[in-house]
Formats: structure tokens, C-alpha cells, sequence
């Protein structure tokens, strides 16, 4: 990708890409052609969105999330505050606010101009955003599985995909304990 940052700061972000690849890697936006001399690029481009598979990406997710719940927890309880505060952040762009555009049935962008989609959900992300202590991590990460299981929950029982209801238990549990949490205890 090449970038180019102007004296006025405007940029303009250029990346090369194959035309069979342009609707996937452009995220199914729509896509311009500037200047095409003979027609033939425009004939040729890819239309609409690529096949959107929310069985797919809804499985992936609670197959993943109380595993990662619980490795930030483990940070949490070595003590390893940016690890943790990396393992929050990435759910949130990376599931949280998917399943957020899921519900708004628009395409996932991350945490791109998540402000002006959070709507009635914005306290609940905004407390997904921890303080460098180890309490306020552990709130954030609390909160964060709530919103997902929030979010999560209805979209999983529309499409018929099994919750991870073992996995849940022996998490929450564990995050119930907190930093209080030991092998073994129960």
C-alpha cells in the first residue's frame, strides 16, 4: 500500500490489487474508476459484496471468545497489563463490533467510525475501555463478555449455531473469582 500525506494533510491511500480481488479486499464498498481510456477495467470489475457467511463467523466466534476471555484473564493475573489491555482490544474491533454491524445489518469496519454507529450501545462500549489497573482491566473484561453475550446471544439462536455452554460456565466462573482466582478453586 502506498500512502501519500499532501503539505495540507490531506492523504490519499493507494494500494494495488488484482480486479477479481477489489470487491474482497475492498470490503464490498463500492469502488470508482477514475480514468479507464477503453472501457475494458470497467467491464471487467467484480459487483456486490462477497459472500457473507454469518454461520461461519458466529461459529468462529464462540468457539474463540472464552478462550480469550480467559488469556486476558491470565494477563490480568500475571500482572501483564498491556497484553491484556492488546487481548480487549482486539475482541472489540474484531468481534464486538462486527457483531454490533451485524445487528445494524451493515459491513463490519472495526473500530472505524465505530462512534457514530454505537447508537444505544455506546455506554455499554464505552465501559469495555479500561484505566492501567489490574481492577479496572478486570471490569472492562467482564463487561466486554457481557456486551458479546448480549450481541452474540440473539444472532447465535437465529442462525442456529450451538452456544459454547460449557466453556461460558468454567469462564464466567473464573471471572467471578476475579483476581482472587486459583487453580483448582471452586
Amino acid at each position: 500500500m502506498l500512502i501519500v500525506l499532501y503539505e495540507d494533510l490531506v492523504h490519499a491511500d493507494f494500494e494495488p490489487v488484482p480486479l477479481m480481488r477489489l470487491s474482497e479486499r475492498n470490503a464490498g464498498l463500492s469502488s470508482f474508476i477514475l480514468w479507464d481510456h477503453d472501457g475494458s477495467i470497467s467491464s471487467t470489475l467484480p459487483s456486490g459484496r462477497k459472500h457473507d457467511d454469518p454461520v461461519r463467523e458466529l461459529t468462529w466466534f464462540e468457539a474463540r471468545m472464552w478462550t480469550w476471555s480467559w488469556y486476558i484473564q491470565t494477563k490480568l493475573l500475571r500482572g501483564e497489563l498491556y497484553e491484556a489491555l492488546d487481548g480487549l482490544q482486539y475482541i472489540r474491533n474484531n468481534v464486538l463490533f462486527s457483531l454490533l454491524a451485524r445487528h445494524r445489518g451493515e459491513l463490519a469496519t472495526g473500530a472505524r467510525r465505530a462512534e457514530q454507529r454505537l447508537g444505544s450501545w455506546a455506554d455499554r462500549f464505552a465501559v469495555t475501555v479500561p484505566d492501567m489497573t489490574r481492577p479496572s482491566i478486570l471490569t472492562a473484561l467482564r463487561e466486554t463478555m457481557r456486551l458479546y453475550a448480549d450481541l452474540a446471544d440473539p444472532l447465535l439462536a437465529q442462525h442456529d449455531v450451538d452456544r459454547a455452554d460449557g466453556a461460558r460456565a468454567v469462564v464466567l466462573t473464573a471471572l467471578d473469582a476475579g483476581l482472587s482466582w486459583r487453580p483448582g478453586a471452586k
